[in-house]
């Protein structure tokens, strides 16, 4: 996959989604939702899983753990913040 991912933010009037997209192009690639006291999957992917096309999505904890979850067919990974970000730089 040639060029960068782009972050959005997206909200509902729910309430019932993740905290970011990330985006390569027109196609949704990575959906990241942060939930910081929190290690347990958040409600919202139960809501969202299944109606977008990329298969993984990430939660963000604040304290350093790695679990890994699924919906259906949509795996999940709770990752340690500090973990989480040091893949990004």
């Amino acid at each position: 996959m040639e060029g960068a991912l782009e972050p959005f933010e997206l909200r509902t009037t729910v309430r019932r989604e993740p905290d970011f997209l990330f985006v390569h192009g027109d196609t949704l690639r990575l959906p990241v939702e942060v939930e910081p006291p929190d290690t347990r999957p958040a409600p919202s992917w139960r809501a969202f899983a299944g109606v977008r096309p990329c298969r993984r999505a990430i939660q963000v904890a604040r304290r350093p753990t790695f679990e890994r979850h699924a919906f259906g067919d949509t795996e999940l990974a709770v990752v340690g913040a500090a973990e989480f970000l040091s893949h990004l730089v």
